[in-house]
């Protein structure tokens, strides 16, 4: 659990191993989410840059530049973040049991570039992990599944809410299992938009969904629903196929 940066007073951030994405790294979704609270109180929707992995355990120097939030290590920039605008539709939702028997399709369960991803890995037990499994919605070009968070989840302001930086982590991966090839990727930038944080305890339903394609550049968006189909968040992806994996 974190608290907003406003109240902390903080100029640094740790990501703490169990938010890992790769073995050594933060988990994109995570990182980008932890970083927007330095603006999303300011502004409707946040866009956050990945220049590097984020490492684990180690303290990351936040700077503020004007409007946007940079984190440093080394001397290195490692992300920025800065107030955007996302015109982005999220889709018709899924129903949350068409999303419940989608998770049986869940590629990652098969195989998986990632299998300890803080999102999206099976190798990560319940109360660790999120363990969001999106798998196909026949007839949607969708992945879909549900989501429940847990009270190691919740914020420390309001312990009935899930925290923003795990809102912006469930939106993380999903977008990347709906793309309609087979890539090993890394996220490149993400931009989200949360409307409400769900309620711990609170069953939902994620998707992800692909969009247009240049080059190595795939861009993919996800959205956060209420059991009942309320949009709670949506996001934007662009993600960066690796050059040993690229067509």
């Amino acid at each position: 659990m974190t608290s907003k940066p406003s109240e902390m007073g903080a100029s640094s951030i740790q990501i703490a191993r169990r938010f890992r994405g790769p073995i050594d790294s933060g988990n994109g979704g995570y990182v980008a989410g932890r970083l927007a609270q330095w603006l999303s109180s300011s502004c409707e929707a946040v866009e956050v840059t990945l220049h590097a992995p984020p490492p684990l355990d180690t303290p990351l120097e936040v700077q503020r530049t004007g409007e946007e939030v940079v984190v440093v290590h080394a001397g290195q920039r490692i992300a920025v973040a800065k107030p955007a605008e996302l015109p982005l539709t999220a889709p018709q939702p899924v129903p949350l049991t068409v999303a419940r028997q989608a998770h049986a399709g869940y590629a990652g369960f098969i195989k998986h570039p990632l299998a300890d991803c803080f999102v999206c890995g099976p190798d990560r037990v319940g109360g660790d992990g999120l363990r969001v499994f999106p798998g196909p919605v026949e007839g949607r070009g969708l992945v879909a599944t549900t989501f429940t968070a847990d009270s190691s989840l919740a914020d420390q302001q309001d312990e009935m809410r899930v925290a923003t930086e795990f809102v912006w982590a469930v939106l993380d991966c999903p977008s990347f299992f709906a793309l309609r090839k087979s890539v090993v990727a890394l996220l490149g930038r993400m931009t989200a938009r949360i409307q409400r944080a769900p309620r711990v305890g609170e069953e939902c339903v994620v998707v992800g969904f692909a969009g247009e394609q240049t080059g190595r550049k795939h861009k993919a968006g996800a959205g956060l629903y209420s059991a009942a189909g309320e949009l709670l968040a949506v996001a934007e992806h662009v993600w960066i196929e690796l050059k040993a994996h690229s067509a």
